[in-house]
Protein backbone atom coordinates (compact mmCIF):
# COMPACT_ATOMS: atom_id res chain seq x y z
CA UNK A 1 0.00 0.00 0.00
CA UNK A 2 2.93 2.35 1.04
CA UNK A 3 4.55 2.10 -2.53
CA UNK A 4 1.35 2.72 -4.08
CA UNK A 5 0.52 5.81 -2.36
CA UNK A 6 3.96 6.92 -2.88
CA UNK A 7 3.73 6.35 -6.09
CA UNK A 8 0.44 8.52 -6.59
CA UNK A 9 2.50 11.35 -4.80
CA UNK A 10 5.51 11.14 -7.00
CA UNK A 11 3.16 11.01 -9.89
CA UNK A 12 0.90 14.02 -8.31
CA UNK A 13 4.50 16.12 -7.87
CA UNK A 14 5.18 15.67 -11.20
CA UNK A 15 2.08 16.47 -12.84
CA UNK A 16 1.98 19.76 -11.15
CA UNK A 17 5.72 20.29 -12.29
CA UNK A 18 5.31 19.72 -16.03
CA UNK A 19 2.23 21.31 -16.03
CA UNK A 20 3.74 24.81 -15.18
CA UNK A 21 6.80 23.54 -17.64
CA UNK A 22 3.56 23.61 -20.16
CA UNK A 23 2.56 26.35 -19.19
CA UNK A 24 5.69 28.61 -18.92
CA UNK A 25 6.71 26.78 -22.59
CA UNK A 26 3.20 28.11 -24.09
CA UNK A 27 3.54 31.42 -22.64
CA UNK A 28 7.66 31.51 -24.29
CA UNK A 29 8.00 29.96 -27.82
CA UNK A 30 6.01 28.82 -30.40
CA UNK A 31 7.21 25.66 -30.57
CA UNK A 32 5.44 24.76 -27.23
CA UNK A 33 1.82 26.03 -29.04
CA UNK A 34 2.16 22.27 -30.99
CA UNK A 35 1.94 20.03 -28.10
CA UNK A 36 -0.85 18.47 -28.08
CA UNK A 37 -3.84 18.97 -25.49
CA UNK A 38 -3.14 16.00 -22.61
CA UNK A 39 0.35 15.73 -23.15
CA UNK A 40 2.71 16.73 -20.16
CA UNK A 41 5.96 17.57 -22.22
CA UNK A 42 6.25 17.75 -26.15
CA UNK A 43 6.58 14.50 -27.69
CA UNK A 44 5.43 12.65 -24.55
CA UNK A 45 1.97 11.49 -23.88
CA UNK A 46 1.61 9.81 -20.83
CA UNK A 47 -1.31 7.86 -20.77
CA UNK A 48 -2.35 5.11 -17.93
CA UNK A 49 -3.40 2.19 -20.10
CA UNK A 50 -3.33 -1.69 -19.31
CA UNK A 51 0.26 -1.41 -17.58
CA UNK A 52 0.21 0.55 -14.79
CA UNK A 53 3.69 -0.17 -13.78
CA UNK A 54 5.68 0.87 -16.86
CA UNK A 55 3.45 4.12 -16.94
CA UNK A 56 4.41 4.53 -13.22
CA UNK A 57 7.96 3.83 -14.44
CA UNK A 58 7.95 6.37 -17.30
CA UNK A 59 6.61 8.48 -14.46
CA UNK A 60 9.45 8.28 -11.51
CA UNK A 61 12.09 8.51 -15.10
CA UNK A 62 10.75 12.18 -15.36
CA UNK A 63 10.53 12.98 -11.33
CA UNK A 64 14.18 11.56 -11.27
CA UNK A 65 15.44 13.88 -14.37
CA UNK A 66 13.16 16.75 -13.30
CA UNK A 67 15.08 16.51 -9.95
CA UNK A 68 18.24 16.26 -11.33
CA UNK A 69 18.12 19.33 -13.20
CA UNK A 70 17.35 21.14 -9.54
CA UNK A 71 20.95 19.58 -8.14
CA UNK A 72 22.36 20.52 -11.38
CA UNK A 73 20.95 24.45 -10.95
CA UNK A 74 18.81 24.01 -14.23
CA UNK A 75 15.83 25.86 -13.71
CA UNK A 76 12.39 25.94 -15.61
CA UNK A 77 12.97 29.03 -16.94
CA UNK A 78 15.54 28.06 -19.13
CA UNK A 79 15.39 27.80 -22.21
CA UNK A 80 17.02 24.10 -22.84
CA UNK A 81 14.87 22.61 -19.50
CA UNK A 82 12.64 20.14 -21.81
CA UNK A 83 14.72 19.76 -23.89
CA UNK A 84 17.50 18.12 -21.96
CA UNK A 85 14.83 16.21 -20.58
CA UNK A 86 14.01 15.01 -23.53
CA UNK A 87 17.17 14.10 -24.52
CA UNK A 88 17.65 12.07 -21.47
CA UNK A 89 14.92 10.43 -22.30
CA UNK A 90 15.95 9.42 -26.01
CA UNK A 91 19.69 8.44 -24.54
CA UNK A 92 17.47 6.07 -22.01
CA UNK A 93 15.17 4.50 -25.06
CA UNK A 94 18.65 4.35 -27.57
CA UNK A 95 19.82 2.22 -24.50
CA UNK A 96 23.52 3.04 -25.53
CA UNK A 97 25.82 5.91 -24.33
CA UNK A 98 27.39 5.69 -27.91
CA UNK A 99 25.13 8.49 -29.63
CA UNK A 100 25.92 11.20 -31.84
CA UNK A 101 23.85 14.24 -30.57
CA UNK A 102 24.10 16.09 -34.12
CA UNK A 103 22.45 12.78 -35.38
CA UNK A 104 20.25 10.93 -33.08
CA UNK A 105 19.11 13.63 -30.58
CA UNK A 106 18.95 17.21 -32.12
CA UNK A 107 16.68 16.20 -35.15
CA UNK A 108 14.48 14.24 -33.25
CA UNK A 109 13.65 17.26 -30.98
CA UNK A 110 14.31 19.66 -33.45
CA UNK A 111 11.44 17.96 -35.46
CA UNK A 112 9.50 17.11 -32.12
CA UNK A 113 9.53 20.90 -31.03
CA UNK A 114 8.96 21.82 -34.58
CA UNK A 115 12.01 23.93 -34.75
CA UNK A 116 13.40 24.88 -37.90
CA UNK A 117 16.71 23.96 -36.85
CA UNK A 118 18.69 21.25 -34.95
CA UNK A 119 20.71 23.73 -33.79
CA UNK A 120 18.18 25.44 -31.73
CA UNK A 121 18.35 22.49 -29.55
CA UNK A 122 22.11 22.31 -29.19
CA UNK A 123 22.13 26.18 -28.54
CA UNK A 124 19.25 26.17 -25.65
CA UNK A 125 20.96 23.38 -24.30
CA UNK A 126 24.21 24.64 -24.38
CA UNK A 127 22.91 27.88 -22.54
CA UNK A 128 21.18 26.17 -19.70
CA UNK A 129 24.51 24.04 -18.48
CA UNK A 130 27.00 27.51 -19.20
CA UNK A 131 24.08 29.60 -16.68
CA UNK A 132 23.94 26.64 -14.37
CA UNK A 133 27.51 26.10 -14.22
CA UNK A 134 28.40 29.92 -14.44
CA UNK A 135 26.34 30.24 -11.33
CA UNK A 136 28.04 27.80 -9.53
CA UNK A 137 31.04 29.63 -9.93
CA UNK A 138 29.59 32.62 -8.57
CA UNK A 139 27.68 31.08 -6.34
CA UNK A 140 29.49 28.02 -5.18
CA UNK A 141 27.97 25.11 -3.36
CA UNK A 142 24.43 26.01 -4.53
CA UNK A 143 24.56 23.04 -7.40
CA UNK A 144 26.42 19.46 -8.25
CA UNK A 145 28.17 21.35 -11.18
CA UNK A 146 31.36 20.78 -8.94
CA UNK A 147 31.29 17.38 -10.13
CA UNK A 148 32.61 18.75 -13.22
CA UNK A 149 36.31 20.52 -13.36
CA UNK A 150 35.25 22.34 -16.13
CA UNK A 151 31.99 23.24 -17.99
CA UNK A 152 30.83 20.28 -19.60
CA UNK A 153 29.92 19.38 -23.27
CA UNK A 154 26.70 18.74 -24.60
CA UNK A 155 27.04 15.52 -24.43
CA UNK A 156 29.31 14.99 -21.31
CA UNK A 157 26.32 16.32 -19.33
CA UNK A 158 23.44 14.42 -21.36
CA UNK A 159 25.35 11.42 -20.82
CA UNK A 160 26.55 11.74 -17.24
CA UNK A 161 22.40 12.50 -16.40
CA UNK A 162 21.66 9.50 -18.39
CA UNK A 163 24.23 7.76 -16.35
CA UNK A 164 22.82 8.92 -12.86
CA UNK A 165 19.17 8.36 -13.88
CA UNK A 166 19.57 4.72 -14.82
CA UNK A 167 21.60 4.46 -11.31
CA UNK A 168 19.09 6.23 -9.08
CA UNK A 169 15.72 4.29 -11.06
CA UNK A 170 18.07 1.12 -10.44
CA UNK A 171 18.03 1.09 -6.93
CA UNK A 172 14.99 2.79 -6.36
CA UNK A 173 13.49 -0.39 -8.90
CA UNK A 174 15.88 -2.83 -6.73
CA UNK A 175 14.04 -1.64 -3.10
CA UNK A 176 10.61 -1.51 -4.38
CA UNK A 177 11.20 -5.17 -5.53
CA UNK A 178 12.65 -6.48 -2.58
Amino acid sequence: MDTKDNGLDIMADLVRELSVLNTNLSRRTDAAASVKSGSLIAGHTLSRGKDTDVYLRHVNTLKMITDSLKEFGIHLGNNGYSYIIDAVLLIAEKNTLDIVLNKDVYPVLAYRYKTSSPAVIEHNIRNAIKTAYSDNENKPGINKMTCFRKRPTNKEFLIYLAELVWNRASESYCTIAS
